[in-house]
Formats: C-alpha cells, sequence, structure tokens
C-alpha cells in the first residue's frame, strides 16, 4: 500500500495489486506475447483503490491483439497517458476512475483478432463496459478505427459518465453509445 513506482521502463506489464499506488514518469513497454487479452497496466484487484497513474507511456514493443493499454476496475487516476499501438487504449468496467489531459492515439487493427473470434479488431481509445461516475475530460483521443470514446454496457449499467473537454477524432464514429 501507497507504494510508489518512479522512472522505470518495463519490459512487461505492471499490475496494481494494493491501495494508493502511484505510478508516475515511467515506460510500459510489454514482454512476451500474451496468451489472453491483458492490459500493460491492470488495475483489477479487488481493494487496489485510490491509485495515481500520471506522465506514463504505454506503447507495446511487439504489439499483439490481445494488448490493451489499460484494463481497470478499480477507482483511482490516469492523468498525462500517452497510449499507442495497443488495441483499446484503456477499458472501464468499475466505478470512480478519472482519465485526464492524456493523450490516447493510433491503435492498432488487426485482421485476425481472438478476441473478435477471428475477425478484425475492435479497437477504441477508451472502452466503458460498466461504471459509475467515470470522468472522461481534458484528453485528446484518435486514431481508434471503431470509436474515440465506445461505451458497450457489456460488464453493467454505466451510470453518471462524464465526457468533456475532449478532442475525439477517428473511427466509425468518435462517440459510440450500446444499450442500456
Amino acid at each position: 500500500p501507497g507504494a510508489v513506482i518512479d522512472g522505470l521502463d518495463v519490459r512487461g506489464v505492471i499490475s496494481v495489486m494494493a491501495p494508493n499506488v502511484t505510478i508516475k514518469r515511467t515506460i510500459v513497454r510489454g514482454g512476451s506475447l500474451p496468451s489472453a487479452s491483458t492490459g500493460l497496466i491492470m488495475a483489477t484487484t479487488p481493494g487496489a483503490s485510490g491509485f495515481v497513474v500520471e506522465d506514463v507511456t504505454l506503447v507495446p514493443s511487439n504489439p499483439h491483439p490481445n494488448y490493451d493499454g489499460v484494463k481497470v476496475n478499480q477507482a483511482g487516476t490516469f492523468r498525462r497517458m500517452n497510449i499507442s499501438g495497443t488495441v483499446d487504449g484503456i477499458v472501464v468496467y468499475g466505478d470512480d476512475v478519472r482519465i485526464e489531459d492524456s493523450y490516447l492515439h493510433d491503435f492498432t487493427r488487426f485482421d485476425s483478432d481472438p478476441q473478435q473470434d477471428g475477425g478484425p479488431s475492435h479497437d477504441d481509445g477508451i472502452q466503458v463496459q460498466a461504471g459509475q461516475g467515470v470522468q472522461i475530460v481534458n484528453n485528446t483521443i484518435g486514431g481508434a478505427s471503431n470509436a474515440a470514446v465506445m461505451v458497450t454496457q457489456d460488464a453493467g449499467m454505466t451510470k453518471d459518465l462524464t465526457i468533456a473537454n475532449n478532442w475525439l477524432d477517428g473511427g466509425g464514429c468518435a462517440v459510440n453509445f450500446g444499450p442500456d
């Protein structure tokens, strides 16, 4: 709890597993090719909330259909992120996640993606699958084939979502909302 990770060049992935962790001024490149969908940063351990990830670059050295930038279902803040080369930039399926002042761009689309039953990748800048109080503010998001922001509600209801003061571009549409 309360650990600070600062100034690393990570050739693997990071899993946040304790509360109030800070990750800053770090680049995360991924490691060996993943056999299942994963984020370069995973913030999915129960109780690992209150994290702050800031001034961090996520770019896989070996892009792969199973690499997303971030997967998060715990409450925390992503600030001044630079994410590129992954399928999805950030996948949210939890409450009180804030994404601010970040540059999410140039995502990778694969013609054959195991996450899409062998069809082409379905890449989004930010994908909100569920969550209450999710805030997406002051970001530049572009370069996805599907949408800059996709709200699917695949993992549950999305409620009190804020999308404000962003520059959104690319894909079939800038913001795509699935059924409630």
